[in-house]
C-alpha cells in the first residue's frame, strides 16, 4: 500500500530501492493531506488521529517484512541500504490512557451476537478472533485451520503465506467451544481460512469494514471500535486470575510496559489496604 500510494503501479514491479526515507515522508504527507480534505470542522480531530495512528500502523508492517531479523530470508540477494526505511519516524497521535468498556454495551453485544451470526457470518467469525482470542485485524484476515495445533493458533512467520506478525511471535490458547463455534462457519471459507468469504477482499471487508460497523453500535467515541475487543480479552483474563506477563505474551505485545498501559485504568481508584499487627507475616 505504501508503494502504491506514492508511486503508483503494481508495487511486485517496483524495485526494493523504492524503501527509502522518502517513501516514509511521502506516504505520510498524502496520508494526512487526503484526511485533511476529507474532513469537516468538527471531525477532524478523530480524523486526523485515526489516519496518523493508521500511517503509524502500515509503516511498522511494512518495516517489519525488512526488520534485521528478517535478513535470513533475503540470504543470497543484493539489498539496497534500508537503513533509512527502517529509520525514519513518522509522527504518532497523543493517546490518552484506554478507558474501560461499559458492561451495558458489552452485554448488549453480547446478545446481538447470534444474529450477526445468522446475517453476516465473517462478521461474527472476526467477532470471535477479536473477543476471544485478543486477534490483530491482519491475523484475523490471513488466520487459517492450519494454524491451529494443540488447542493454540500459531500467530508466527509464515513465509510461505507471506504473513510475518506485528508484535512478536506467539501461540493463542483457544477454548475448545470457541474452536468449534468457528470451524462451524468452514463450509463457507475458502481455501481453509478461517474468516468466511471468497477472496481476500471479503474477508478483509468482514473485518476491516462490516465488523467495525457493527461493533460501532455500541463502542463509541473510540477510535477503532473493533481494537477495542482485542483489549478487552486481556482485561478478561486478568480476571480470570492471569497475569500482566501471561496477558502480555497472550496479546503478543513486544514488551510488558505496553500491556501496563492498556491496563493501568484497572489500578486507579483503589483503595490500599493496611498492614495491621497481625499482618506482616502471610498466612
Amino acid at each position: 500500500m505504501i508503494v502504491r500510494t506514492v508511486h503508483g503501479g503494481d508495487p511486485d514491479q517496483k524495485s526494493m530501492a523504492v524503501l527509502t526515507a522518502n517513501l516514509i515522508r511521502e506516504f505520510e504527507k498524502r496520508q494526512v493531506d487526503s484526511a485533511e480534505k476529507r474532513a469537516t470542522p468538527a471531525t477532524r480531530a478523530v480524523v486526523i488521529q485515526r489516519v496518523r495512528t493508521s500511517t503509524a500502523s502500515y509503516v511498522r508492517q511494512a518495516r517489519s517484512i525488512v526488520a534485521l531479523r528478517k535478513m535470513k530470508f533475503y540470504e543470497g540477494m543484493k539489498l539496497p541500504d534500508l537503513s533509512g526505511f527502517r529509520g525514519e519516524t513518522v509522527e504518532t497521535p497523543h493517546r490518552s490512557l484506554p478507558r474501560p468498556l461499559d458492561m451495558k454495551a458489552l452485554t448488549a453485544m453480547n446478545a446481538a451476537a447470534p444474529t450477526l451470526a445468522k446475517k453476516d457470518p465473517g462478521a461474527y467469525v472476526a467477532h470471535l478472533l477479536f473477543s476471544r482470542l485478543g486477534l490483530r485485524n491482519i491475523e484475523i484476515v490471513n488466520a487459517r485451520v492450519h494454524w491451529i495445533s494443540d488447542g493454540s493458533i500459531g500467530i508466527v512467520d509464515r513465509l510461505e503465506e507471506d504473513f510475518f506478525p506485528k508484535g512478536c511471535e506467539g501461540w493463542v490458547p483457544m477454548a475448545p467451544d470457541v474452536f468449534k463455534e468457528i470451524l462451524r462457519f468452514q463450509p463457507l471459507c475458502t481455501d481453509g481460512y478461517l474468516v468466511p468469504g471468497v477472496n481476500q477482499t471479503e474477508r478483509h471487508d468482514a473485518v476491516y469494514r462490516r465488523h467495525s460497523k457493527w461493533v460501532a453500535q455500541w463502542i463509541k467515541d473510540r477510535t477503532k471500535t473493533s481494537y477495542e475487543l482485542r483489549r478487552y480479552a486481556g482485561s478478561r483474563l486478568l480476571d480470570l486470575g492471569a497475569t500482566i506477563f501471561e496477558v502480555r505474551d497472550f496479546l503478543r505485545h513486544r514488551d510488558v510496559q505496553t500491556t501496563q498501559m492498556w491496563y493501568a485504568y484497572r489500578l486507579q481508584n483503589r483503595q490500599l489496604r493496611t498492614i495491621g499487627m497481625r499482618d506482616l507475616i502471610p498466612n
